[in-house]
């Protein structure tokens, strides 16, 4: 029976013990918040693979806000094209998950 256990704790340890990364699918820099006339050409800019998009808002559970000292910010985050609110969505996202890196 202990020679059964034995590799059993330490598996469980294992997997316990290592460290785990978030699964995000893109890196990405928030460059600055960008304030317009209207809410279709305001909020943040940031840039993905070398193109430049904007986004309205963090999600919910982001756990972090920017001051606009912060800029720029790198950043993990998972996004869909276009946030539905302006009919211009050519560079709109909206994110759905976020987290500093």
């Amino acid at each position: 029976m202990k020679t059964f256990l034995i590799p059993i704790l330490v598996v469980s340890v294992f997997l316990v013990s290592c460290k785990k990364e978030p699964l995000f699918e893109n890196k990405g820099v928030i460059k600055y918040q960008l304030i317009g006339t209207t809410i279709c050409s305001s909020g943040y800019v940031i840039e993905i693979e070398g193109e430049n998009y904007l986004f309205k808002e963090f999600p919910e559970d982001a756990g972090f806000s920017l001051e606009p000292d912060d800029f720029p910010v790198k950043v993990w985050l998972v996004y869909e094209a276009g946030d539905g609110f302006c009919s211009e969505d050519d560079d709109r996202i909206k994110v759905t998950e976020i987290a500093l890196r």
